[in-house]
């Protein structure tokens, strides 16, 4: 399954090489993605990625604000199950 994505055209780089590397516990830098073009005059660049790389994001972006949270003593919880696929699979289809 593939699923496009809307990424900053200069951040396209350094979120390709990001993926292409193994992953990493240490989540440091939020990785800013949206699902549709969100306006005209934003530059950006749509990209195709597997269903894996994009639980990668995912999981990257809710390490970090799970860290965040803790930092300032909140509670953060998730709306994806991590063991199964079918959230993502209603959300963007097969």
């Amino acid at each position: 399954m593939k699923i496009n994505i809307w990424v900053l055209r200069e951040d396209v780089w350094e979120i390709n090489a990001w993926l292409k590397t193994p992953w990493d516990k240490g989540a440091n830098k939020p990785i800013t993605f949206f699902h549709d073009k969100p306006i005209k005059q934003m530059d950006v660049v749509q990209v195709t990625i597997g269903i894996d790389e994009y639980q990668k994001i995912i999981d990257n972006n809710e390490q970090i604000q799970e860290n965040i949270a803790t930092e300032i003593g909140w509670t953060q919880s998730t709306t994806i199950d991590p063991d199964t696929n079918k959230q993502l699979e209603l959300l963007f289809g097969e």
